[in-house]
């Protein structure tokens, strides 16, 4: 019988093991990112079956009652909502990435951007159903940034902003979601919500704007 102490010992990997901590990340990293993908798919259904319902609901004409005169219909708009500024106007949004409101007048430009957009220029490029991607400057993840936006023809902004309090937030008319990383699902983001503004307006990638 073998003595005990020749017996060959097993070697365990130690619980630092920098391998296994590196895998047991990447694990949790790409789980985070299949539930925020899932969570925007659902997201972006979410708003077509609302914008479907929406359209139904307004389909047919309002029959009202005039008196004496029988029955008439009345055709109303909504009023009330986001319209062009005077040139040099400037608005409160109450946050440093809006979602909607009044916008700058003229025609909106898309693209990247070395120094921050006008809020009143963004809102105007989201009013004509461009995706407004902004990153912390300090994050140093414009490149990275730049090179997703490369991907697309239009209606995609990306520029600085010294005001976030996340890496980066990503815009739509009414919709943002905000992402650690130029590696998280911000493309999802971009495909699920181009071209989706109230407007069908031209956003061309221009890289500059006035004011910026």
């Amino acid at each position: 019988m073998a003595h005990p102490s020749n017996r060959k010992k097993k070697h365990r990997r130690s619980r630092k093991d920098p391998d296994r901590t590196r895998a047991i990340q990447q694990r949790e990293d790409a789980k985070r990112r299949e539930r925020e993908e899932r969570r925007l798919r659902e997201e972006a259904e979410r708003k077509k079956a609302a914008r479907r319902k929406r359209l139904r609901s307004l389909a047919g004409p309002v029959l009202v009652g005039l008196g004496v005169f029988g029955a008439a219909f009345l055709l109303f708009r909504p009023t009330g909502g986001p319209e062009p500024l005077e040139p040099g106007a400037t608005v409160d949004y109450g946050t440093p990435t809006p979602v909607s409101g009044d916008y700058a007048p003229g025609d909106p430009v898309c693209g990247v951007f070395d120094e921050p957009v006008p809020a009143e220029e963004a809102v105007a490029a989201l009013h004509a159903g461009a995706v407004v991607i902004w990153h912390d400057p300090e994050a140093g993840v414009g490149d990275d940034l730049a090179a997703l936006a490369g991907g697309y023809d239009s209606h995609v902004l990306v520029s600085p902003n010294p005001d976030l309090e996340d890496p980066i937030v990503a815009t739509a008319w009414d919709t943002l979601a905000t992402f650690a990383s130029p590696q998280d699902p911000i493309g999802e983001f971009i495909d699920a919500h181009r071209l989706d503004g109230p407007a069908d307006g031209d956003c061309p990638m221009t890289g500059s704007a006035e004011g910026g």
